[in-house]
């Protein structure tokens, strides 16, 4: 019986630990600053906040953001595609894992998807 409810228990955990939460809108504004902004280290992390209307808000604020460092293989990608989606007022597609780790008020970056 042990046995059974850990297998389940693993099951559980597998499906929930890859969950995606996925919204739609327009990027309604952009912030770039390093993870210690105080202070000028060119070694440090960057930080991408994108705001996007469609989104809840994250882990339980009002902030409708999604954050992604400069270490994420899609960075450059997701930057390019926010500006685009600022500029242009066109909507994006943007997900998120549901954690706020990078920014304790902002959700961390899963996907984005330019729209129309």
């Amino acid at each position: 019986m042990k046995r059974l409810i850990t297998i389940l228990m693993f099951c559980f955990l597998a499906t929930n630990a890859y969950a995606i939460t996925v919204a739609e809108g327009v990027v309604k504004k952009i912030k770039a600053f390093s993870a210690t902004p105080e202070k000028y280290d060119p070694n440090d992390l960057g930080l991408l906040i994108i705001y996007v209307d469609g989104l809840a808000g994250a882990c339980g604020t009002s902030e409708k953001r999604v954050a992604i460092g400069s270490n994420h293989p899609l960075f450059n990608a997701a930057h390019s595609i926010a500006m685009l989606s600022k500029t242009t007022n066109t909507k994006v597609s943007i997900g998120h894992v549901g954690t706020c780790n990078l920014r304790s008020n902002a959700w961390d970056f899963s996907i984005i998807e330019l729209l129309e």
